[in-house]
């Protein structure tokens, strides 16, 4: 019976994404939605990043908060 409440408590995990939303991070390539490029730094991870909003764009440098994670890139605002 312990092996059915492992597979069925699965969903309720918490991933790596769901500790990083909130974390402030530091843009290493610039964030333009444009152009399809971004990288961020949180901690030591580098991750994709893209902006909230499609016209604001980051440069390196700049500090970002980290709102919401799709699959394996950060969406950022200022």
């Amino acid at each position: 019976m312990s092996i059915f409440k492992h597979f069925l408590s699965f969903g309720n995990k918490s991933t790596c994404c769901d500790s990083i939303v909130g974390a402030r991070a530091k843009v290493v390539e610039t964030i333009d939605n444009a152009a399809g490029s971004g990288e961020v730094k949180v901690g030591t991870q580098l991750w994709a990043a893209r902006s909230v909003e499609d016209d604001v764009t980051f440069a390196v440098g700049d500090t970002v908060q980290v709102v919401a994670c799709e699959g394996v890139r950060l969406v950022c605002r200022g």
